[in-house]
């Protein structure tokens, strides 16, 4: 979860094209937690989760988690 404190104190690498919430949900995915998991840290509904990771899959043009999560380690938003 350390992606997530990076977001909410207001580390944004990718400020332009995501929104906070989205930064967050893209942190969490990127972490390998599910969907369900992700609802339930940031009190959401799962069905939520999967708009902004349909929503983050379209700004950033990416198809696949597994682009998400190397996305997320180029722009320092997750560590290896």
């Amino acid at each position: 979860m350390d992606c997530f404190r990076k977001v909410r104190s207001g580390y944004s690498p990718a400020k332009n094209l995501l929104g906070t919430r989205e930064e967050q949900v893209l942190c969490l995915i990127a972490d390998g937690y599910s969907s369900k998991e992700i609802a339930r840290n940031l009190l959401i509904a799962p069905s939520t989760v999967e708009v902004h990771r349909r929503n983050i899959m379209r700004k950033i043009g990416l198809h696949k988690v597994a682009d998400l999560t190397r996305y997320s380690v180029r722009k320092q938003m997750v560590s290896v």
